[in-house]
């Protein structure tokens, strides 16, 4: 309840820049949706400015048009959300039947690894992914999901981590 009341009061002047440190931080998973369209709501409609600070990578995500990665106090990278595909490589999950006749097609695409539930592509970008799923179809391999994992978490771990050393 803390968390909301900071937030009401913080919007009660209605800003024209918002300022918030772990917004969702405290929140059950119902009103951390609720926090998250009323902020875009604020920002589209209103036309307010919210920056959000935030070690929660996965909510930064979902939430935010842009992220700016921050190490050792200096701006590394500014990331635009929507376009963070293009060029970046992906662990892409397939869950497709028969597996062993899609190992050999995705063998072709690169390094493959058998989970419980999936075969993993490893280092495939975001472009290629039409291309293996109409081969897999065409080697008749039924796919029922793709999913690739989230990235702005990897893409914080590789411009923030230096050699035997932790981001701080």
């Amino acid at each position: 309840m803390k968390q909301r009341i900071g937030i009401a009061v913080s919007i009660l002047h209605s800003p024209t820049v918002l300022i918030l440190d772990e917004p969702t931080n405290g929140l059950d998973p119902k009103g951390i949706r609720q926090l998250r369209q009323y902020l875009r709501k604020l920002a589209e409609e209103d036309n307010v400015t919210v920056f959000v600070s935030s070690h929660q990578l996965n909510e930064v995500e979902v939430l935010c048009d842009r992220a700016i990665v921050i190490n050792d106090g200096k701006v590394v990278d500014e990331l635009n959300m929507q376009d963070r595909h293009s060029g970046t490589e992906y662990t892409v999950s397939f869950e497709v039947q028969p597996k062993d006749r899609a190992i050999q097609v995705l063998s072709e695409f690169g390094s493959v690894q058998e989970t419980a539930t999936a075969l993993d592509l490893a280092e495939c970008k975001y472009e290629d992914i039409p291309a293996i799923v109409r081969a897999l179809i065409a080697a008749d391999v039924e796919v029922f999901a793709v999913k690739y994992q989230q990235r702005l978490e990897e893409r914080y771990f590789s411009l923030t981590e230096t050699k035997g050393r932790e981001p701080r």
